[in-house]
């Protein structure tokens, strides 16, 4: 995946954050992911600040993987 390098809308954002997560919260993710114009923005439930640590299944399986595909 090629490193970020403009915001023309071709390159592509993938922001998460835990339904938990006190800093950064799911409102500062869904701000931060606006910057962007091809996004995408997920919560998931359940988890707090390292969704990927505390559900890595869920997290690489059904998000990260959908995104990247």
């Amino acid at each position: 995946m090629p490193a970020f390098t403009s915001c023309d809308g071709t390159d592509l954002a993938y922001r998460s954050s835990g339904e938990g997560d006190g800093g950064p919260c799911p409102d500062l993710a869904a701000r931060t992911a606006a910057c962007f114009p091809n996004r995408t923005r997920e919560v998931q439930p359940g988890a707090g600040h390292f969704p990927r640590l505390d559900d890595p299944e869920g997290f690489v399986a059904a998000r990260l993987m959908g995104f990247l595909s």
